[in-house]
């Protein structure tokens, strides 16, 4: 089972993307300053779209996705010269916390969802807080104790897409460090890889649930080519992304229809 991914990177001053794909997923990831909104919401309409993870069983949500391969965060990390704070927006269940939080001091993950949260992974160094769909500068400083210019790394894992960016971008401005912090936001499409015959069964599928899914995962199909991203590229990189990695996962049959229930489009329909 492999997803492509696609990275994007960024500092204040500059933007970049990364991929990745045995089953495989694809990813993109953004890097640059952190936002003011940890909802989820269509950046097409800007209407509350907060994603129902409730409604999926979080366990098998979590047995389901793939798990972010360690070069994307090492990656990452190379481009923040101080590894003192991460704010990861979106959370979930915390597929992103394990490797943020050995490298990063202290890491903050934050998300609509409660019961999402629930089930992400308990370390010392990490803090969880439930957020609603839209904030003030002034809920970071309450809700979430952020400061101006204090986090090296903000985070959107699988998650951007879902985001009202006009609203986000200057939020991550406000809490990154200047002139060196960075946002980094990925994604992988829906549908994975596994061999000639079953894509040749399950690409189909795919597109026949076009009409059950936000239209902004559209964004996530493109692998991030065109979201809104205005960033530039950070040192040492000619251009802010997509980059490619490789997410690879060993499936049963049963794993891999596991995986297609946690897709937002099955709830729907």
């Amino acid at each position: 089972f492999i997803n492509p991914m696609s990275v994007i990177s960024f500092s204040p001053r500059l933007p970049g993307p990364l991929h990745n794909k045995e089953n495989q997923n694809h990813a993109a990831a953004i890097i640059s300053e952190r936002r003011r909104w940890d909802g989820r919401r269509s950046p097409d309409t800007g209407k509350d779209k907060t994603i129902n993870k409730v409604g999926w069983q979080a366990q098998e949500y979590i047995a389901a996705r793939p798990t972010y391969p360690f070069e994307l965060f090492e990656f990452i990390a190379s481009k923040t010269p101080s590894h003192d704070l991460a704010w990861d927006v979106g959370t979930g269940s915390g597929q992103a916390i394990p490797p943020l939080a050995n490298i990063y001091g202290k890491v903050i993950g934050t998300d609509t969802s409660p019961t999402q949260l629930e089930f992400a992974p308990k370390l010392p160094n990490v803090d969880y807080i439930v957020t609603p769909p839209s904030m003030s500068i002034d809920d970071l400083q309450q809700k979430i104790g952020m400061s101006p210019s204090t986090s090296d790394l903000v985070t959107v894992g699988a998650a951007l897409h879902w985001l009202d960016l006009h609203n986000f971008y200057p939020q991550v401005k406000w809490a990154l460090k200047k002139p060196n912090g960075l946002i980094a936001a990925w994604c992988y499409t829906p549908m994975p890889k596994v061999d000639e015959e079953v894509d040749a069964i399950f690409a189909p599928f795919y597109r026949s649930s076009g009409p059950y899914w936000e239209d902004c995962i559209k964004l996530v199909d493109d692998k991030y080519r065109s979201i809104e991203f205005p960033f530039g590229p950070v040192d040492g990189l000619d251009y802010t992304g997509p980059f490619e990695f490789v997410a690879q996962k060993v499936m049963k049959l049963e794993d891999y229809l596991t995986y297609i229930r946690s897709w937002s489009a099955y709830n729907t329909a």
